[in-house]
């Protein structure tokens, strides 16, 4: 999976319901993220208070990607969406993965584990607002297997 950050000054750590830390998103930058095939739910926490869903099947050989906006001067919301050749940002694909290209080692994966805690409330957090996302919000947080490239 490969994640773009945009925006202006957010961070977003993404990660496991486990708390395993999957990358951290400057603006700017991009992640990749090796993931076995299978079912998986990736919590993005933009801030303690705010935590946002994808939910992925990841089918083999397969690239899903994503972007993860910040708002901008403080106006308007964090939004994250995945991205196909049908979403209308698909055209942007290039300029997104331009930009630096951050991995997450070890550990630094370790420290923003420990930094973000016990994730249950994280989770609980995320998960609820899942649950009340309508259905084309969760069309736009949920990647099936044919999503992937």
């Amino acid at each position: 999976m490969v994640i773009h950050g945009a925006g202006d000054a957010s961070n977003p750590v993404v990660f496991t319901a486990d708390g395993t830390v999957v990358c951290q998103v400057p603006p700017g930058t991009h992640c990749a993220a090796s993931l076995t095939p299978g079912a998986y739910r990736l919590y993005i926490a933009w801030t303690p208070a705010v935590v946002d869903v994808w939910e992925l099947q990841v089918a083999a050989g397969r690239t899903y990607y994503g972007t993860l906006h910040a708002p901008r001067m403080g106006w308007g919301g964090y939004v994250n969406e995945k991205l196909t050749p049908a979403s209308p940002h698909w055209a942007n694909l290039q300029q997104y993965l331009a930009g630096q290209s951050v991995a997450i080692d070890p550990a630094r994966a370790g420290e923003l584990a420990a930094e973000l805690g016990d994730v249950s409330q994280l989770v609980e957090r995320g998960d609820v607002r899942f649950e009340r996302y309508d259905e084309r919000h969760v069309e736009a947080h949920t990647f099936r297997p044919d999503d992937g490239v």
